[in-house]
């Protein structure tokens, strides 16, 4: 039985039908190899010899990732994601694992990979990246459900925000917690901050269910009581801001994770608009009660 501690984006995807793995160097080889087997998201994984043996699993094999491992020269790597693309299926994905640090977007989008793995990579992730190369490749990917329903996205869809008649949120008079929202907000960015960098080093991480790991969940209980001293609010409003805030902060962080920062973040922004407005109508209404009495 696997332990709790074991990660999200390692354990809870359903298997998918095959991965090819093209890397000449043993040692990176055989971690690449080590790590798939423990991460347990393919039923079938096939080494490549060359670029050349690659490009013919991806032509004979229904092929939902290729891996590109760090010992490919980089004129190879752009040969074999071009070539793929055209003999694979739109639905292969292409990761690009490179040695150094900090991979660029830029190298990104000149090798057209739909994901990089930079530097030294932990078990986590490694498993990670698959992911977010196979949701980039596949939309229809049986993972997606997996991922939309988790990050809630679908939410944020469904629920419009309250709309004054002139289409803009109310910026009436808001209630005492809508009025330190913003500010509150404002003051989350360090902290989002300091939770992804820990995450990328390993320290921090989701479990099976999608939440956040016990160190990770520590350090967000305790940056919003940080946040929330000196605010004057009643024990309600700062109980409901509290369980609001680290509802907002646990999603982004499961976002970041599972799709990009830069969704995660719009994600954010949208669930903290969306409160504002519907507190900011709330305070109004409450307004025009007390001035009709």
């Amino acid at each position: 039985m696997s332990s709790p501690s074991v990660r999200f984006a390692e354990a809870a995807f359903p298997a998918l039908a095959l991965c090819a793995v093209v890397e000449s160097r043993y040692s990176s080889r055989t971690k690449i190899l080590r790590e798939l087997a423990a991460c347990m998201l393919f039923e079938t994984v096939i080494e490549a010899e060359s670029v050349e043996h690659a490009k013919a699993i991806l032509r004979q094999h229904p092929t939902d990732i290729c891996i590109i491992g760090p010992s490919v020269s980089l004129p190879r790597t752009k040969e074999l994601i071009a070539d793929g693309r055209k003999l694979a299926p739109d639905t292969c994905a292409f990761l690009m694992i490179v040695d150094q640090e900090g991979a660029t977007e830029e190298l990104l989008l000149e090798v057209d990979a739909h994901e990089i793995l930079s530097g030294a990579y932990s078990k986590q992730r490694f498993g990670e990246s698959i992911v977010k190369a196979v949701l980039a490749a596949n939309t229809n990917s049986p993972w997606s459900s997996i991922v939309r329903e988790l990050t809630g996205q679908h939410d944020f869809q469904k629920v419009p925000a309250e709309k004054s008649p002139t289409g803009e949120c109310s910026k009436s008079k808001a209630t005492g917690a809508s009025a330190s929202l913003g500010a509150i907000a404002r003051k989350l960015a360090p902290h989002l901050t300091h939770l992804a960098e820990h995450h990328e080093r390993g320290e921090y991480g989701l479990l099976m269910d999608g939440s956040p790991t016990r160190a990770a969940e520590k350090y967000i209980d305790n940056a919003i009581a940080m946040l929330l001293v000196g605010i004057p609010l009643s024990a309600v409003q700062a109980k409901t801001l509290q369980r609001f805030l680290k509802s907002t902060v646990v999603t982004w962080y499961r976002e970041m994770v599972l799709t990009s920062s830069e969704q995660a973040m719009s994600s954010l922004n949208r669930s903290i608009e969306l409160i504002s407005c519907m507190q900011s109508t709330h305070g109004s209404s409450e307004d025009a009660a007390d001035e009709g009495g």
